[in-house]
């Protein structure tokens, strides 16, 4: 499992951002965005409610655990039966479902 620093990583990595304009746009410097991605320090509470209100999942960098509400419906019921104690096999119907429909749109 990814540390915070990773999972950070991943969300700005994502965002296409450098560590310089990703820490300035939410609050923080080139050298302390270094830090948070390299588990050298904790991200404030402050910075983690600036990701969240940007609506960048910080939940996830701080648990590890995706906020599957963020997703669209479609694809949120598919995560959400693949589950522990769900049924894969409903799960990957509906995914073919969803991966279908959006290939003919």
């Amino acid at each position: 499992m990814y540390g915070i620093g990773e999972r950070l990583q991943q969300i700005r990595s994502a965002t296409g951002l450098s560590q310089t304009a990703f820490g300035n746009r939410f609050g923080v410097d080139k050298k302390t965005q270094y830090h948070y991605e390299n588990e050298h320090r904790s991200p404030s509470g402050k910075y983690l409610r600036a990701l969240h209100d940007a609506g960048l999942d910080a939940s996830y960098v701080i648990t590890g655990r995706r906020d599957y509400r963020k997703l669209p419906a479609d694809i949120s019921a598919i995560v959400s039966m693949l589950l522990p104690g769900e049924n894969i096999a409903a799960a990957k119907a509906a995914l073919d479902r969803v991966t279908e429909g959006r290939a003919r749109s």
